[in-house]
């Protein structure tokens, strides 16, 4: 209960740190428009899900693993955010998009442990 009740306060800390990040992106491409922005953002999840998978130490996944969930959750709540919650309580939307988000990271990691431990067959 203590946990969801700090929602908003993450969710709000989170997008004015989506406002920093897109304000450079604004100004490059001359629009302020959500639409064309938030592109920057699904590019920016795939650049970092990439470089998780390249990445060797525990500390740079951790980094990587924030600003993933940073981007690809900033994504999908401005891509929905025109969608009518009232029916739902206001965390719903909230854990959909975070286990959206977890997806990427998570078939990249099993991927990665496939690749490494190869299956043999000593038959």
């Amino acid at each position: 209960m203590t946990v969801t009740s700090f929602v908003p306060v993450g969710q709000i800390i989170m997008l004015q740190g989506q406002g920093i990040f897109l304000y450079p992106f604004e100004k490059l491409f001359g629009t302020s428009e959500i639409d064309v922005l938030n592109n920057v953002n699904l590019i920016s999840g795939f650049l970092t899900v990439l470089a998780f998978y390249f990445a060797k130490r525990k500390g740079l996944k951790v980094v990587l693993t924030v600003l993933t969930v940073f981007f690809f959750m900033s994504y999908l709540t401005f891509l929905t955010e025109n969608m009518n919650y009232e029916d739902y309580p206001y965390f719903i939307p909230i854990m959909i998009i975070g286990i959206l988000v977890t997806l990427p990271l998570l078939i990249v990691g099993l991927i990665k442990e496939k690749i490494k431990k190869p299956t043999h067959n000593n038959g």
